[in-house]
């Protein structure tokens, strides 16, 4: 038996599987850790023929794979997506996240504050779109501030983004959903003569790795995606070691903001 990783929605999600496997072998010497990233259909299981001890879920496994999980009395831990009745569930405060974000910006003076959605195709109905989001609108408010049009769309190309948000309704800094966002916002700008941090300040949610492999560093919300995979192995351990304790429980981590060179006071 042992860890199925059941779904791979982006580079965030491979920090999580290596924390989690690391962990849960240096735990244990009865386990094996297996990972499985392979695309599964809708109305499929993704769970293996051979019996597992235990699964952790990345964001959302099938419906198939979650009746299963609970009708089988399976331990399971969903990280960063919700669990049903028995299973756990780790999840990133993305809205505490958005706050820390927009007080940031704010606190540089900035009084147009634009929002970018996922580039290419979004990932449906996850409580992150909604959350990040919301909270940007909700944080403005509160603020006295008015959202920069853009802030609803899904655009394919980051020009045209900054086009709209920056050159057209003047924002001067923006919250971009994911690493990838913010990684070709400050290309885009680059390609358009656009100062970062002088002109435009940029934030993104991700992790320390993604993070540390942009220039300039980028300041970012850090979602802990080792810290995840790590609680993520203790929660399955002990739900494997302790049958009878089949509580759901939902841990909730705290994001960081981790200020790089990305942003600063604007006049």
């Amino acid at each position: 038996g042992g860890h199925h990783a059941l779904s791979d929605l982006g580079n965030i999600y491979q920090t999580v599987v290596n924390s989690a496997t690391k962990n849960l072998e240096i735990a244990s010497d009865v386990f094996d850790a297996t990972v499985d990233m392979s695309f599964h259909k809708p109305d499929a299981t993704e769970l293996p023929t051979w019996k597992v001890d235990g699964v952790i879920v990345l964001a959302k496994g099938t419906p198939v794979t979650m009746k299963e999980l609970e009708s089988m009395a399976i331990p399971y831990v969903v990280v960063n997506g919700p669990c049903g009745q028995y299973g756990s569930s780790v999840v990133p405060d993305d809205i505490a996240g958005t706050q820390a974000a927009i007080k940031h910006l704010i606190g540089l003076g900035h009084k147009r504050i634009a929002y970018a959605q996922p580039f290419g195709p979004p990932l449906k109905g996850h409580s992150s779109i909604r959350d990040r989001h919301q909270t940007y609108l909700s944080e403005l408010e509160k603020n006295g501030l008015k959202p920069v049009d853009g802030h609803e769309n899904f655009f394919e190309v980051a020009e045209d983004f900054i086009n709209q948000s920056v050159i057209n309704n003047g924002a001067t800094g923006i919250l971009a959903y994911g690493h990838m966002g913010g990684l070709n916002l400050m290309q885009a700008a680059h390609r358009l003569n656009i100062s970062i941090p002088g002109n435009l300040s940029i934030i993104c949610f991700c992790d320390e790795y993604a993070a540390n492999v942009m220039s300039p560093g980028l300041t970012f919300v850090d979602m802990r995606s080792e810290e995840m995979g790590k609680i993520a192995a203790e929660k399955l351990l002990k739900k494997i070691n302790d049958p009878k304790n089949n509580e759901s429980e939902i841990i909730k981590l705290e994001e960081k903001l981790v200020i790089r060179n990305s942003t600063a006071r604007i006049d």
